[in-house]
């Protein structure tokens, strides 16, 4: 009993528990909220529509833009809309070929194009399929119902000829037959290209994985380090300390991101970027997230633990690597930008999937880095100040005595 009362007078075992518990009710509060009225959300994607047909009229292309359920950039070239979904601006490319008009015109199948970009989320990609279906479907009912207008208009001017009332009724009889027979429900078919596209299941969740065992391991080694760095602070001064703290960090971010590279290699993952530009990218992965979590526990102390833990969930939710970023609700949408997990997930499906755009998640990171290690600095400058306030508070009493 006296070992168990003694572990509750110590601070630590309060936070760690403290810690436990807040994990679990921010996992799930955030888990919830993110998830929150998704489907009504779900417009927020972005679709680029490409028309090729030169006989389809700017009206045509209005009314056809306003069917499309989310948020449609129209483009003049394909090429053009491909380089924009590279870079993850848009889910999925509509096209409408050049011989489109014509192909409805003479009753045969005319074909709509879809370009669904697979580096991104399963949610999207999901999204983005059953979109096509239903936009095609929707074309099909269109293009019937102005075909039955065009039947009702031929049996019209066939009575209007003024015939004998027998042979009138034989050749509209006739007219409607086949009117009629000629139709065809299904006159818009689609064509679905998977850009980007890589087999596996592994594959796709690579990109939640890393961002997962990066932050995680990250945060759990601070942790460890801090209490560390909390005793070496009563025998060493506190700035060789703290540069002694980060040369840790980016020594094991090397070790850490070696090892990645290993388990990519055996899980024989095609990358399409250089295996040693991924090896650097993935050090500065990890240094990132090692310093956002150092950073809490330098400004916050052990009590940063608790922020750590609720940047897990949040993290992984705003990542953009289990649900797109544009279906977040508005306020984890912009803390999305601010954390490094949405910029290690959007480079990893490049890595995977390729594309274009790796420059700007570098860059993010190091504007991450650079940003918490700014804060560490400023928050070693205000404890070291306020240690060396203590002690001289301490002397003047003691001179006083």
């Amino acid at each position: 009993m006296n070992v168990v009362r003694d572990f509750f007078k110590i601070k630590e075992t309060k936070i760690g528990l403290a810690a436990g518990l807040l994990f679990l009710i921010c996992f799930f509060g955030v888990w919830m909220t993110v998830y929150q009225n998704i489907d009504d959300r779900s417009d927020q994607l972005h679709v680029a529509l490409v028309n090729q047909d030169l006989k389809m009229s700017q009206k045509e292309v209005v009314t056809l833009k306003n069917k499309i359920p989310f948020k449609v950039h129209v483009y003049q070239s394909l090429n053009h809309a491909k380089s924009v979904m590279n870079k993850h601006k848009v889910d999925m490319i509509m096209v409408v070929p050049n011989n489109f008009t014509k192909q409805i015109s003479s009753n045969k199948r005319a074909e709509l194009h879809y370009y669904i970009n697979q580096a991104n989320s399963s949610l999207a990609k999901q999204i983005m399929n059953q979109a096509s279906d239903k936009i095609t479907q929707s074309m099909n009912q269109k293009m019937y119902a102005l075909k039955q207008q065009v039947v009702n208009e031929k049996a019209t001017a066939a009575i209007k000829q003024g015939l004998p009332q027998p042979q009138a009724a034989q050749q509209v009889t006739t007219v409607f037959d086949k009117a009629i027979q000629s139709l065809n429900l299904n006159t818009v078919t689609s064509k679905v290209t998977k850009s980007n596209n890589v087999k596996g299941f592994p594959a796709s969740v690579l990109p939640l994985c890393i961002v997962l065992v990066s932050y995680v391991g990250s945060m759990v080694m601070q942790m460890n380090i801090y209490a560390a760095v909390t005793k070496l602070r009563k025998k060493y001064n506190k700035w060789r300390v703290y540069l002694a703290h980060v040369g840790i960090n980016l020594a094991a971010a090397v070790v850490l991101a070696a090892l990645v590279m290993l388990a990519l290699q055996i899980f024989d993952f095609n990358l399409h970027v250089n295996g040693f530009g991924v090896f650097l990218f993935q050090i500065l992965s990890y240094f990132s997230f090692m310093n956002l979590s150092q950073m809490f526990l330098y400004v916050l102390g052990f009590a940063g633990n608790a922020i750590n833990v609720l940047g897990t969930p949040m993290q992984l939710m705003t990542s953009g690597a289990i649900i797109p970023k544009a279906v977040l609700a508005p306020f984890y949408y912009k803390i999305s930008f601010l954390y490094p997990a949405a910029y290690v997930a959007n480079a990893y499906y490049l890595f995977v999937y390729g594309g274009t755009g790796l420059g700007h998640d570098v860059q993010a990171l190091f504007v991450n880095v650079v940003v918490t290690l700014v804060v560490s600095v400023l928050a070693v400058t205000v404890q070291r100040n306020r240690v060396e306030n203590i002690d001289r508070k301490k002397r003047i009493l003691e001179l006083a005595e």
